[in-house]
């Protein structure tokens, strides 16, 4: 029960503050002010916010799975463990990459449609 008592507040904390990094990233701030702008950006619409991005998380873990556990079949028996791993990590790779990719997409629509949070 008191494990419980912290992953609610963490999952909210991890929504106001899922921008900070890109926030950093951008060279605008850093640190607790780079945490309180990406609130700015997610008050009032944390829902719709978190639904777009566990739905982009959750469809790049989907594209990623199958194509991982596929790469063990076919290249783990023949190539040996090592070149399993290495398929393996290109393409769980490439999956992350996408995955980044709409990340930052979903944090230049909420940074268009809320400027005035953004400084």
């Amino acid at each position: 029960l008191g494990v419980l008592a912290l992953i609610v507040p963490g999952i909210i904390f991890a929504g106001w503050f899922l921008f900070a990094p890109l926030i950093a990233l951008e060279g605008e701030t850093f640190g607790g002010h780079a945490l309180g702008v990406s609130k700015k950006l997610v008050a009032g619409r944390w829902w719709a916010v978190m639904k777009r991005f566990l739905v982009i998380e959750s469809f790049v873990l989907l594209l990623a799975l199958p194509f991982s556990f596929y790469a063990s079949r076919i290249y783990g028996a023949n190539l040996g463990l090592a070149a399993f791993g290495l398929v393996s990590a290109y393409v769980v790779f490439f999956f992350e990459i996408l995955g980044l990719a709409s990340f930052f997409i979903l944090y230049q629509a909420v940074k268009v449609r809320r400027p005035e949070q953004h400084s």
